[in-house]
């Protein structure tokens, strides 16, 4: 059996029965309220108002392709301003294309959402025709923490309390690796897995919250809270893999706090789509396969840890959908299908990035090249997501 089939069907049997069967009588509103937004194709985003004493002028960028950000499938985020031109071209695809800019799009493997303050800003400059847009790339181990799109990590400092025993501590050196390029990028590797592990904890934090205002059954909320706690033990045993190939004893620094998002069944469903169903089924396969090539005992104790986690952590994701669409309806179906379509789009369409280390090398140690991890998208969103999206909009 296939990897992929195997994640699947777990997904699957997680719709059929357990939390989505208990939660379909949950008590909940039968209709979305009167301000849930109504998701679906097309763009809802404001380009913001002129100064009713000064005559607009358009910006030259608006006329002209701004470069795209640089991405090689690594877990970056920043802000990117461009052509509402340039947009549309992006989006024509699967999106209907309106006078204002588009609420979000896909590009290269990143999610781009409106930053309406920012796009304002610039209109109330004189400066026409350009949208903004804050962005992230989904990747590596855990659920994002975003903060308006951005995907937020804790800085990094030196200590010992997150790096735990079971991953491999300075104590425990890492194996002998005569090539400085392999162990840097181990390094990174883990240090990044490790800050987006530890976010993952605030993550689920933030969504239990947000379930509570929705009036969510108690199925969901203790999973979810169980799934903070698995985070927790991830990004110790992260961080410990991390100092193991540095040398040193690190940890996370002081994480944001945020605020609970939108209080909106199609917000929340749409967000625990991106974040979870698609970000952590992808997330998950990919380390299914890192497992499977892994030659280091102490790393494969980690991998296979994160796998069975992680499986639940998606299947979690898939079960919160299913019951958001039950009980917001075809308005909040339509937001979850949407940006699905959207990012199926995209990864279909995102290049490959490059490695400066032998993609054998990474695998022994636990690590995918960028071709394989490209591989591990392509067929998570084939072969897993968008199969499970269609079952779960024809149950719900």
């Amino acid at each position: 059996m296939r990897d992929f089939s195997r994640l699947r069907e777990q997904l699957r049997l997680a719709l059929i029965g357990g939390a989505l069967g208990a939660t379909a009588a949950s008590c909940g509103p039968s209709s979305p309220p009167a301000s849930e937004p109504v998701g679906g194709g097309a763009a809802t985003g404001v380009i913001g108002n002129q100064a009713s004493d000064e005559t607009p002028r358009v910006d030259p960028r608006a006329t002209q392709d701004t470069p795209w950000p640089q991405l090689r499938g690594g877990c970056d985020s920043g802000q990117w301003c461009g052509a509402k031109r340039q947009v549309d071209e992006q989006v024509a695809a699967y999106q209907q294309v309106t006078e204002a800019c588009a609420e979000y799009f896909d590009y290269s493997g990143a999610s781009f959402s409106l930053d309406r303050d920012a796009t304002e800003r610039r209109a109330e400059q004189g400066e026409v025709g350009m949208c903004c847009y804050s962005y992230y790339e989904i990747c590596g181990e855990g659920r994002p923490l975003l903060d308006g799109e951005h995907a937020l990590r804790a800085p990094v400092r030196d200590g010992a309390a997150w790096a735990r025993d079971g991953a491999g501590s300075p104590a425990v050196p890492p194996p002998v690796l005569g090539d400085p390029a392999l162990r840097a990028a181990l390094a990174a590797a883990w240090l990044d897995a490790a800050r987006l592990e530890h976010a993952s904890i605030a993550s689920f934090a933030r969504v239990t919250l947000e379930l509570l205002a929705l009036g969510a059954p108690p199925a969901l909320l203790a999973d979810t809270q169980r799934a903070g706690l698995d985070e927790v033990r991830h990004a110790e045993q992260c961080f410990a893999l991390a100092s193991r190939y540095l040398g040193r004893d690190v940890a996370p620094g002081p994480l944001p706090a945020l605020a609970p998002r939108e209080a909106s069944l199609a917000r929340l469903a749409v967000d625990t789509f991106v974040e979870g169903c698609a970000g952590e089924t992808v997330a998950t396969l990919a380390a299914t396969r890192a497992a499977a090539a892994c030659e280091d005992a102490a790393v494969a104790r980690v991998l296979a840890r994160i796998v069975r986690d992680e499986t639940r952590h998606a299947a979690l994701a898939w079960q919160t959908v299913a019951w958001a669409v039950r009980q917001g309806g075809a308005p909040v179906a339509a937001a979850v299908r949407a940006r699905a379509h959207a990012m199926a789009a995209e990864v279909a369409r995102a290049a490959t990035g490059r490695d400066d280390v032998a993609p054998e090398a990474l695998r022994a140690h636990g690590r995918l090249d960028a071709a394989a991890r490209r591989a591990a998208a392509v067929d998570a969103w084939r072969e897993i997501i968008l199969p499970t999206l269609d079952e779960l909009l024809e149950r719900a």
